[in-house]
């Protein structure tokens, strides 16, 4: 019998960095003069699940989403994510090609406190074309570029937490980086796409539960 190693998920990694790098670098939200480089769209299913904004408001429909960013909240352009992915790269010194198929569809911060929201879509790939939200869970627990940054995961919340139109399978993770950093990552898959929100939070930022009400 021929075993097949599966491969790490790459969204909970790449965006933990983004997470950390975010915390240094609230400012960047007002920078206009830097020519950055477009976040990659990995495939037209992917652009399908894409939600889009109405005023203060994320709205998916595919996914029963409405993020409603209170005052003082800013969302990243695609040129935003862009380059904030590129220092992520820079960091995990790698390069993400192609073979990462992977979209930031909004990433919405608190310039303040630091407190954020990301929603990702990620391709799955063989062998991990057929993971389940567990085994998903499982493999970015055992992640050594998450643990090598200072990272932890914990996987002990149990149940599913409804949010829009499906129950979202959901973990813990604890980011040493400049300060520490707080996160609640859900994660839904289906037909082989990981739909992802993540939540960051800080001890004196706003809560979990404060920015799981902003999904109305």
């Amino acid at each position: 019998m021929i075993r097949i190693l599966r491969k790490r998920p790459v969204a909970i990694t790449i965006s933990a960095i983004i997470i950390a790098l975010s915390t240094i670098y609230n400012q960047f939200w007002f920078e206009n003069d830097v020519q950055a480089q477009q976040t990659q769209q990995a495939n037209n299913h992917i652009d399908l699940m894409r939600g889009h904004r109405e005023g203060n408001t994320y709205i998916n429909d595919l996914l029963g989403l409405r993020f409603t960013m209170p005052t003082g909240w800013d969302a990243a352009t695609d040129e935003d994510i862009g380059r904030i992915s590129e220092m992520a790269n820079d960091v995990l010194n790698q390069e993400v090609g192609s073979d990462i198929n992977m979209l930031t569809d909004i990433f919405a911060i608190n310039p303040i406190t630091g407190a954020n929201v990301q929603v990702i879509f990620e391709r799955l790939q063989f062998p991990n074309s057929n993971l389940s939200e567990a085994q998903y869970i499982e493999l970015t627990a055992a992640d050594e570029n998450f643990a090598a940054i200072g990272g932890r995961v914990y996987t002990d919340i149990e149940g599913t937490t409804r949010i829009g139109n499906y129950n979202w399978y959901s973990f813990r993770t604890v980011l040493d980086f400049d300060r520490i950093t707080y996160g609640r990552q859900f994660i839904n898959i289906q037909n082989g796409y990981a739909r992802i929100i993540i939540i960051t939070y800080f001890e004196d930022s706003e809560s979990p539960n404060e920015i799981l009400a902003m999904f109305n």
